[in-house]
């Protein structure tokens, strides 16, 4: 199962050029960036929970936070741990986040916590009612901007508006060695919107027993290659979960299946020319009292 790597090392090319420093690039605004995240939260900082970082013992190093709303993402608890920057990793410093201020966070799992990212928009503070910062766009504007919070919600909960993957054109390998493109002028065209595609996955799919409580959701991205000829090869699921998620080989079996009866494929073009190439459908699960998956 191919997950994370392709994705993970286009947009997150970490290196650390020495013990204190963390250099990332800049995946872009919230509207990217939440979808690699584990979990979307609104929610406002308790307090500090752990003090102490490289060289500077009196600053926090992790924070208490309170979930007002979940967003996106599989957790019942209403307190979480959340962890930032300690001297050498790519997050942010905790003293940003002053007690009793609100924001949307975007989080991925830290062993039973959760830390955050800075490489890109993946925190945007939410004052008197409105969410302040960069949604949109991949470049770094610095021209931070007011939102309703119901605009934001709709971003997280609309995957398919926002396409992940649109970095420099690339040629990868599958597991079987076919050659693909990761990018190319014109990306293969479907029968099918991506929003329809998530809806009849969402209709048809069986969730494995125990998979998520209700109204949880889980955001997840098809791999698909399509060669030269418009012909189908599924590639794997990306995942933005750091751990491995009990029942998701089953999960990836029937998206499988479910896409290839669903829809017919068009090559996309590069210079003018068919190629092989491989696009992400993102697909947000979901689980609700009134059982709508």
């Amino acid at each position: 199962m191919k997950r994370k790597l392709s994705i993970l090392i286009t947009f997150l090319l970490f290196s650390y050029a020495d013990s204190i420093a963390c250099d990332c690039e800049y995946l872009g605004g919230f509207a990217l960036c939440n979808q690699i995240a584990d979990l979307v939260v609104y929610g406002k900082v308790i307090g500090y929970d752990s003090i102490g970082t490289y060289d500077q013992p009196d600053n926090p190093y992790s924070m208490k936070f309170e979930i007002i709303e979940k967003i996106r993402g599989i957790e019942s608890r209403k307190i979480i741990i959340v962890f930032g920057d300690s001297g050498a990793d790519c997050r942010p410093y905790i003293n940003e986040f002053k007690p009793n201020s609100e924001w949307i966070l975007a989080l991925n799992n830290f062993n039973r916590d959760y830390e955050i990212s800075d490489c890109g928009e993946f925190y945007l503070p939410v004052k008197n009612g409105k969410v302040e910062g960069q949604i949109f766009g991949r470049g770094r504007t610095f021209d931070d901007k007011n939102y309703t919070y119901s605009i934001l919600r709709n971003v997280v909960n609309n995957p398919q508006d926002y396409p992940l993957y649109k970095g420099k054109k690339v040629i990868r390998k599958d597991n079987t060695g076919l050659e693909y493109l990761t990018d190319c002028d014109q990306l293969p065209k479907c029968s099918m919107t991506a929003s329809e595609i998530d809806k009849i996955i969402n209709k048809k799919i069986q969730l494995p027993t125990g998979f998520m409580n209700s109204n949880d959701s889980y955001l997840i991205h098809a791999q698909v290659i399509i060669t030269s000829t418009g012909k189908y090869k599924f590639n794997g699921l990306y995942e933005s979960n750091s751990n491995t998620i009990w029942g998701l080989d089953n999960i990836e079996k029937q998206v499988d299946n479910i896409i290839q009866n669903i829809t017919s494929w068009e090559s996309g073009s590069d210079a003018g020319k068919p190629v092989t190439a491989q696009i992400l459908i993102p697909i947000l699960i979901k689980k609700c009292q009134c059982n709508c998956h």
